[in-house]
């Protein structure tokens, strides 16, 4: 079923798996540190970038996102149902997806 793209998100990207390319899109969260475990703030080395979708795509990681002419490297992903969606009320939700890149 097709789903109408948030306008949101305007960066096109591409996830390769075993050399299939699929396309969604994304935006870049600005976020400059994370957290860990235990609470404490763990400044984000350079070259570390969090990209933020709602695709339905599952992103595995040590896999490749490709964006512009430069390919990057998936580092971890983490998924947050999306409150705006009413359908997780009725038991299908969907997610909205962060993924933590490396160049």
């Amino acid at each position: 079923m097709r789903k109408p793209r948030n306008p949101k998100y305007t960066i096109k990207a591409y996830y390769i798996y075993n050399g299939v390319d699929k396309a969604f899109w994304c935006k870049e969260n600005k976020i400059r540190n994370i957290t860990n475990e235990m609470g404490a703030s763990l400044p984000m080395s350079n070259g570390e970038r969090m990209l933020e979708t709602d695709t339905n795509i599952e992103f595995k990681m040590n896999q490749s996102i490709r964006i512009g002419g430069e390919t990057l490297l998936i580092q971890s992903t983490n998924g947050n149902i999306d409150d705006n969606d009413l359908n997780s009320l009725r038991g299908k939700p969907d997610y909205i997806q962060t993924i933590l890149v490396q160049w």
